[in-house]
């Protein structure tokens, strides 16, 4: 999927840790699959972003980033 290619390229990009852009490539996925509303998919990915933004494991750059590589992706 396109979005996801997007999301690996910001996140390498960024620098994002290993785990985390592990993880949120993982959650990707799963979220393609579920959901072919590109909305739902677009509200699920915000809220996984948010999650690790609150926990600061990426800062409000990294996420902003991430959110609009999605957003240019799926739109």
């Amino acid at each position: 999927m396109n979005t996801i290619k997007e999301v690996k390229k910001t996140l390498k990009s960024l620098n994002v840790n290993k785990e985390v852009a592990g993880f949120i490539i993982g959650y990707m996925d799963v979220l393609s699959a579920a959901y072919k509303d590109h909305n739902m998919l677009l509200l699920k990915f915000d809220s996984l972003l948010k999650h690790f933004l609150n926990s600061s494991q990426i800062t409000e750059h990294q996420y902003n980033k991430l959110y609009n590589s999605v957003l240019n992706a799926l739109f």
